[in-house]
């Protein structure tokens, strides 16, 4: 036990640790303590349905104690739960003791029963188990107004409650009757028997349960790859995916990826995919920024989840303190690389450049705090503790804050970024930023301040030498003068001079370098014989 707490005390992110824990606090009945570490588990990870289960079954003892406080407790409980995996049998006790243990009033249980249909209805093997414990429900309700009539049958209000509660429980089956479910046959038989004759039963009803039938025969050839193939069967829901995506209908295809996903909680490349169908086919804020809360607490190391996070509260009209608490929460998570920092940084400051934007728009002045400006700071002093300076390898987020300097019309900001970010070694032979530089030059600066930078890139000795000089010519083929065309020239030939001489010196290094030390030797002293030969036959002969 002291070797478990002391691991999860030291290590919050060991789910094995948690685990452990709670199975050795389990088998000694210490609910407070359980209470406590599944507590932070759930900060922590998302909790498998079981997990919660055994949680709210450990609180619902204490009732007999408290029963009002518990009630309350196992409430928040089941709200939490729910959130986190699709699971038919979670479900199934939240309904359950939504009517015994948490008596609830007759709409607040439909309403749990409804969200019970729209998370796991579909559910083609066990989603039957929810639609009979509504219907059993509806039923027991038309069952009591049915014992009251028998002492006053001539009850118009109670007569009036029993037509409406017998469409209820009429349309329940109608409803499922239309939903390819496992065992629907003995729904229809138990829909003629409570009907009292299948004549009764209207054309439509039958259609769509024929209809919902064949459906049925295809989909159970996919539930049997599933039962029949390797958990956590990762291939089959694949194959299930692609079948549901086909037939275009989102609440399918989204039950069938929910089932995978709880099957499969760590699948990046399945929660990406989930992800991306939501923003393009279902795109329903609340819906899509749940799924994508739930994502980043399953996969929080994936920064192309997080950025694609903060996308979709830009999308769905969240408040801008939304975005930043979910950039903070981000940052806690440690991806280990700059790279994925600067990613994540990257679209974070796109995030407050649209903000910018959208306030000078519809104020017509610039916003006046910067938090574009100090959003920057802070990705460049981030990164640069974290990784040291240089970690942004391709100056991504400085060439991005030049580029919105220069849209701003601080020309001078935007050349300070540029100029200090060439100074470092690690970006003072990259070709590739300073054209970046020289083409917000031309977009923003005047033809001398092209020139200058032209004249600092070519003795860079950069990536692409050859391709910088022959811009620097044409640059001042098509806005120069002769006499600055002359001067480029010549400036360009003493680099070429320069780096020819370069070349060879390397090449004849190299070539040193692969001659043997013994030919090396020989080489050296038939050269020197040879010198001697050449030095006496220069002295005249006396």
């Amino acid at each position: 036990k002291q070797w478990y707490q002391r691991r999860v005390a030291i290590t919050a992110g060991d789910y094995a640790s948690h685990v452990e824990l709670l199975k050795y606090l389990n088998s000694g009945g210490d609910i407070d303590r359980c209470r406590e570490v599944r507590e932070r588990m759930s900060g922590i990870f998302p909790l498998t349905p079981e997990m919660w289960i055994q949680w709210i079954n450990q609180e619902k003892l204490l009732l007999p104690i408290n029963r009002e406080k518990i009630q309350a407790s196992v409430e928040k409980l089941y709200e939490r739960a729910v959130q986190d995996y699709q699971s038919v049998r979670l479900w199934h006790q939240y309904c359950n003791d939504a009517i015994q243990v948490l008596e609830y009033d007759t709409e607040r249980i439909r309403e749990i029963f409804e969200k019970a249909l729209r998370s796991a209805g579909l559910h083609v093997t066990s989603g039957s188990w929810l639609w009979d414990q509504y219907r059993q429900y509806e039923t027991s309700l038309l069952d009591l107004i049915d014992e009251k009539l028998k002492t006053d049958k001539n009850d118009e209000i109670l007569k009036t409650k029993r037509r409406k509660q017998d469409e209820i429980v009429n349309n329940l089956y109608t409803r499922q009757l239309s939903v390819p479910l496992k065992g629907m046959d003995i729904t229809y038989r138990e829909y003629i028997d409570w009907a009292g004759s299948e004549s009764i039963i209207s054309s439509t009803v039958k259609e769509k349960f024929e209809s919902a039938k064949k459906k049925l025969e295809v989909l159970l050839e996919f539930e049997e790859q599933i039962e029949n193939s390797p958990s956590p069967h990762r291939a089959a829901y694949q194959s299930y995916i692609n079948f549901e995506r086909k037939e275009n209908n989102p609440s399918r295809v989204m039950c069938t990826m929910e089932r995978a996903i709880a099957d499969n909680p760590l699948d990046c490349g399945l929660w990406c995919s989930y992800l991306e169908y939501l923003d393009q086919v279902v795109r329903h804020g609340e819906v899509v920024l749940s799924v994508y809360a739930r994502a980043v607490r399953n996969i929080p190391w994936t920064v192309e989840v997080w950025c694609s996070y903060l996308l979709a509260l830009q999308r769905h009209g969240k408040h801008f303190t939304h975005v930043e608490s979910t950039m903070e929460e981000a940052l806690k998570n440690g991806f280990g690389d700059a790279t994925s920092y600067v990613t994540l940084y990257a679209c974070y400051l796109d995030f407050h450049w649209r903000q910018e934007r959208s306030v000078t728009h519809e104020n017509g002045d610039k916003p006046k705090v910067n938090a574009l400006d100090r959003a920057f700071e802070d990705a460049i002093n981030f990164i640069n503790q974290q990784f040291g300076e240089g970690a942004d390898s391709h100056g991504q987020l400085t060439m991005f804050m030049a580029e919105v300097d220069g849209i701003r019309g601080d020309v001078d900001s935007m050349r300070n970024l540029l100029s200090d970010l060439l100074l470092l070694p690690v970006y003072k032979e990259q070709s590739r930023i300073w054209m970046f530089y020289i083409e917000l030059e031309q977009r923003y600066g005047t033809k001398d301040s092209v020139r200058n930078v032209f004249r600092k890139a070519i003795y860079c000795n950069t990536d692409a030498c050859d391709y910088i000089l022959n811009q620097f010519l044409l640059f001042e083929r098509l806005h120069g003068t002769l006499e600055t065309y002359d001067n480029a020239y010549l400036k360009v030939k003493r680099v070429q001079k320069r780096n020819a001489e370069k070349i060879s010196k390397e090449n004849d290094r190299r070539r040193n370098e692969a001659i043997p030390d013994g030919k090396k030797e020989r080489k050296f002293e038939a050269k020197k014989e040879k010198s001697t030969d050449c030095d006496s036959a220069l002295i005249p002969l006396l």
